[in-house]
Formats: C-alpha cells, sequence, structure tokens
C-alpha cells in the first residue's frame, strides 16, 4: 500500500492538474481522455459516497443518527 501511494505521489508531482490522458473505458477497447483534475474529482466523489453508505450501516447497528 504505502509503494503504491509513494508511487501515486510521485506522478502526481510529475503531472500538471489539467494533463490529459487516455483511459480505458469499462468493458470496450476504446480510450477516452480525462485530465488528473477530473481522476481526483472522481476519487473524492467515490470516496464521499462510501463513507455515507458506511454511516447508514453504522446507523443501522447503533441507532445513533450523525449530525
Amino acid at each position: 500500500m504505502e509503494r503504491r501511494c509513494s508511487t501515486s505521489a510521485q506522478a502526481r508531482t510529475r503531472s500538471n492538474w489539467h494533463d490529459v490522458r487516455s483511459r480505458p473505458r469499462l468493458g470496450s477497447m476504446s480510450f477516452h481522455p480525462m485530465s488528473l483534475r477530473m481522476v481526483y474529482v472522481h476519487m473524492i466523489g467515490e470516496y464521499a459516497r462510501r463513507n455515507g453508505h458506511a454511516d447508514i450501516i453504522r446507523e443501522q447497528i447503533d441507532g445513533v443518527i450523525g449530525r
């Protein structure tokens, strides 16, 4: 995990937020361009969704509603 984080940090320092790279489309052999900024936006959104799901599960277990 630490090696992967280190590799990601090094890639980030070598890139500009607006650098565009091609990434494969899921379930397809085609590629589409995506900026580093959009990768981060996507990752933050996924992280927030997962935290929301975990919070719902926790609320079901302990009955405490977070505010």
